[in-house]
């Protein structure tokens, strides 16, 4: 006997778990006097009129008497200025509805009197206006106003409260009026539902509760989802009975887990159990409901959005939040709403097989994802009690680092950012002596080498949260990393290579005019050179005739080299044919594009676009970059200022990038701190050199004068004789300057002389 359900049909059932509603009878009541799973749309949300009356460019006769009526009736007030906009529109006439759309707007109408409007007139009106162009912004504006204010009013608690006592009144007309009330609300009207069945001492209503919830169909379905987060076991027990008998498809693949899972609470079970075999029949084997969940996770993970998206690419999701003890609604970008589902089905999988590493690997890689995505790229994860980041750190090492590689082999580069926090979070050296052997370079360690400036930056964080106190494997990485990133001076550089330098400097005048500051290099390995020593980089532009190497062997060096693996490569080809490899090449490397050599500024602003749209939100803007060296700089002087638990890591490394990034006003405090805990001849000579330029801002200078300081007092005077000399001079020459001057150039030989000066000092020093 064929079993009512197998795998093959719930996954089949699932493909198109989006597309639609799930039938009802359309001719079945609810108790409330409406048709079950069939609400009226809610303010803001209703559907598309099957046609306006009249098409945009209708013609029509301006002499038309009902348009005489209308005009010298002379409508003042919003109802009357309303009804007029909509017959004007309704004839064509749509120059004078555009007049008085400006002067209903002009009213300013309160809230009070755009709940009225959309009561009268109902959503589908206003839904026409928004969607009709020719009647411009102003009709958008009106529209948004109006579905917006009747939304909140709709959805308002206050006014809910009353409603859901009269849906257990003993006069049917009460009842059926109160719910036709609530339904307005439609999601929002779960919240305030599921809570009366949250209080027993309102027990006598709970039933008419649940018809309610029933009876809000599809409206109801994601708030419902959204509880099924919460702890409280009899609420996510009655929205699961809830979703059962709204037969939502979109609920199918939370209730597997509570159906079949032993450990479940059996309230919850028996709920999912009894919705599952309402909804399909059956239930699935263990085997079924594996394979399901693997399928349907890898599926989001690909990006499959969980609902249809809107006009603006956006999902509507609800997620339970424990401060407010209810589902909260977010609207995200359909892949990051792919990546919330999921993280959801990768959990009840790791749940129901905690066993299986693969899974548990699934379950991180998909919950690291979608947590950094939610927190955004640049920000990272929250921390405290119940933060996913919390949750996910206690997973331990080993599955962390496992977890890391995998998201960096496999493009993930989200996960892998908060992999790093977390392994930080955790501190256990473990992250940093891998197991294979002593020379074995660990995940963590060999982030610090991925393209990914964030991602270099969230593992150098976390070494350093780490605190190591020997020597690991890789672990000059860490000052190479963090002197990469405190390099950027926060500006917006652009590299052109071109053999002839007349033309390549030309496109660089181009690139100019965007805000970009650009140099040109006549040969591949000169652009390579180049392209290694600028942290701020955002685009190459290489001419398929560069040379010494050629073009092929130039774009190859660029991506093998970690600081310019992601940056965006514009190949600007001479030749149709040379294009046309150009564009098939592209198609593999989804930073690279090829384009015809531009004409002037308007294809160079084409080609600048298409290049920065191939970083998508990995795109660094120049304060993220500026943020990044500051945090790079904290993060040296750290080690620097405790050699004891950051044994072998020697910062004088960075000394070349320390010193460029003192030249930059937002840098110049922690660089001149770190150089004088460094001190070397070097670092006294920068310093000094930067705080005898009277043309920088006087706050450069005296951090200059103070990192100098701090640098004798450490190791003591290591300038030359004739560097002090020198000083002496400069100082002298500060008569006719300001007093600000006058007192950092002495401040600097007040220093000096409280040092012995050395008699033939010079750079060998240390």
């Amino acid at each position: 006997m064929t079993r009512p359900l197998n795998n093959l049909v719930l996954l089949a059932t699932l493909a198109w778990l989006s597309n639609a509603a799930f039938a009802q009878d359309p001719f079945g009541e609810d108790p409330f006097g409406g048709a079950v799973g069939r609400p009226a749309p809610a303010p803001g949300e209703a559907a598309a009129p099957a046609g306006d009356a009249a098409a945009p460019g209708l013609t029509f006769d301006p002499d038309d008497p009902i348009l005489a009526t209308i005009r010298e009736s002379n409508p003042s007030t919003p109802p009357e200025l309303m009804r007029a906009i909509d017959t004007l529109i309704d004839f064509g006439a749509r120059e004078e509805a555009k007049a008085y759309i400006d002067k209903l707007l002009a009213l300013n109408p309160p809230a009070t009197e755009l709940i009225a409007l959309h009561k009268q007139f109902g959503s589908a009106t206003f839904y026409r206006l928004r969607r009709d162009e020719e009647l411009g912004e102003g009709a958008t504006k009106l529209a948004d106003a109006v579905m917006d204010a009747a939304a909140r009013w709709a959805s308002d608690p206050r006014r809910m409260e009353p409603l859901i006592a009269e849906l257990s009144h003993s006069d049917r007309a009460i009842r059926r009026s109160a719910f036709a009330e609530l339904r307005r609300g439609g999601a929002q009207a779960v919240a305030p539902l599921m809570a009366v069945l949250a209080d027993e001492s309102r027990a006598a209503e709970h039933n008419s509760i649940r018809l309610a919830l029933v009876a809000l169909g599809e409206a109801a379905a994601e708030p419902l989802i959204g509880w099924l987060e919460s702890d409280h076991v009899e609420l996510k027990a009655e929205a699961v009975a809830a979703l059962g008998r709204i037969g939502s498809r979109r609920a199918l693949i939370y209730l597997v887990r509570p159906a079949l899972d032993q450990r479940v609470d059996r309230r919850l079970a028996t709920a999912a159990r009894t919705a599952l075999a309402n909804m399909t029949g059956s239930l699935p084997t263990p085997l079924e409901a594996e394979t399901l969940l693997v399928k349907e996770t890898e599926r989001f993970l690909a990006g499959a959005p969980p609902a249809r998206p809107d006009l603006d690419g956006n999902v509507t999701l609800w997620t339970f939040a424990p401060e407010q003890r209810q589902p909260t609604k977010i609207v995200v970008p359909f892949d990051d709403a792919a990546l919330y589902v999921a993280s959801q089905t990768a959990a009840d999988l790791h749940a129901m097989f905690p066993r299986r590493e693969e899974y548990r690997r699934l379950y991180l890689l998909a919950s690291l994802e979608s947590a950094k995505r939610q927190a955004g790229l640049s920000r990272p994860l929250p921390q405290g009690e119940g933060s996913a980041r919390t949750r996910l750190a206690a997973e331990g090492q080993a599955a962390l680092s496992d977890t890391l590689a995998h998201a960096m082999d496999t493009g993930y580069v989200p996960a892998a950012i908060a992999a790093c926090e977390a392994l930080g979070d955790v501190g256990a050296k473990a992250a940093l002596r891998s197991p294979a052997g002593a020379e074995v370079t660990t995940p963590l360690v060999d982030a610090l080498r991925h393209p990914d400036r964030r991602l270099r930056m969230a593992a150098a964080q976390a070494i350093v949260r780490i605190a190591p106190d020997e020597p690991f494997p890789g672990a000059s990485r860490l000052i190479d990393a963090l002197a990469y990133l405190a390099g950027s001076h926060g500006q917006r550089f652009a590299l052109v290579g071109h053999p002839r330098r007349g033309e390549g400097q030309t496109m660089v005048g181009m690139l100019f005019e965007l805000g970009f500051e650009g140099q040109a290099e006549i040969n591949g390995e000169a652009l390579q050179r180049a392209a290694f020593g600028m942290t701020d980089l955002e685009l190459i532009l290489i001419s398929d005739k560069i040379d010494h190497p050629p073009l092929s062997e130039t774009v190859q060096a660029l991506r093998k080299d970690p600081r310019t693996a992601g940056i965006p490569i514009g190949v600007i080809a001479f030749s149709e044919r040379t294009l046309a490899d150009w564009k098939l090449r592209a198609g593999v490397d989804e930073r690279l594009e090829a384009f015809a050599p531009p004409a002037g500024r308007e294809t160079m602003t084409a080609i600048v676009q298409r290049l920065l749209a191939t970083e998508g939100r990995n795109l660094l803007d120049q304060a993220e970059r500026l943020s990044q060296a500051q945090q790079a700089l904290a993060l040296l002087l750290e080690i620097q200022s405790h050699p004891t638990t950051f044994g072998g890591l020697d910062v004088m490394r960075a000394r070349e990038q320390i010193a460029r990034a003192l030249y930059t006003p937002q840098l110049t405090a922690p660089a001149a701190e770190l150089m004088g805990r460094l001190g070397d001849p070097a670092s006294q000579r920068e310093l000094v050199e930067l705080a005898s330029q009277h043309m920088r801002p006087l706050a450069m200078r005296q951090a200059a004068v103070a990192g100098f300081a701090e640098a004798v007092e450490r190791r003591g005077l290591l300038l030359t004789t004739d560097e002090i000399r020198r000083q002496y001079e400069r100082y002298n020459q500060t008569e006719t300057l300001d007093r600000e001057t006058q007192e950092v150039m002495a401040a600097v030989l007040d220093i000096m002389e409280r040092k012995e000066a050395p008699t033939d000092a010079d750079d060998t020093q240390s």
